[in-house]
């Protein structure tokens, strides 16, 4: 497209609005600033932790991180051929469950996308990649304890200072605002 408006006729007018009307539906960024970015963090930081800063940064253990990722990475939310390369499933897993698990601050796009050196885009992009894999197993790994099972979870969780509480996920307490709309009387 030439936008050179020094290039036409004195005779020809030139619908000046709607060049620049094009210009800009034809860019997507007038004005893109740089964000610097650095790959140190998952390519060197990461890697060198210990298992307990490990289950910090990426809210899970090592040992459960490579087993979910086993469980997602050959999935096609994952193998899609477009213009640009795939990146590592691992990196997209890490950056997903980073996310799950941040609170606050932490938790903006803009932390996230920082701390592993990736665009925002490309966050939101890991995220909706990995619940869909994450979906795809959900029967295989995930599984609603039985009514009997409830009951005696809720007994031992009350006996031990957690009352109405049905159970924890990797040790750590869910803590639910509202009851569920599916299933809620069992809360």
């Amino acid at each position: 497209m030439n936008l050179d408006l020094g290039e036409h006729d004195d005779d020809d007018e030139v619908d000046v609005p709607a060049v620049l009307l094009q210009f800009v539906t034809a860019t997507r960024y007038l004005q893109r600033p740089e964000v610097p970015k650095s790959k140190h963090f998952v390519e060197y930081l990461l890697p060198a932790l210990d298992d307990e800063r490990f289950k910090e940064e990426v809210r899970m253990s090592r040992e459960l991180f490579e087993m979910v990722l086993s469980k997602i990475v050959g999935h096609k939310a994952f193998n899609l051929h477009g213009k640009t390369p795939q990146a590592d499933p691992r990196l997209q897993l890490m950056i997903c469950a980073y996310s799950f698990g941040s609170s606050g601050s932490s938790a903006s796009v803009e932390n996230i996308a920082g701390r592993f050196g990736v665009s925002e885009g490309f966050v939101l992009l890991c995220t909706t990649r990995c619940i869909e894999a994450l979906l795809s197993v959900e029967g295989s790994v995930v599984n609603w304890p039985d009514k009997e099972e409830r009951t005696t979870m809720a007994r031992i969780l009350w006996d031990s200072g957690f009352p109405d509480c049905v159970g924890m996920l990797d040790g750590t307490l869910v803590p639910l605002e509202y009851k569920p709309t599916k299933d809620g009387e069992d809360y």
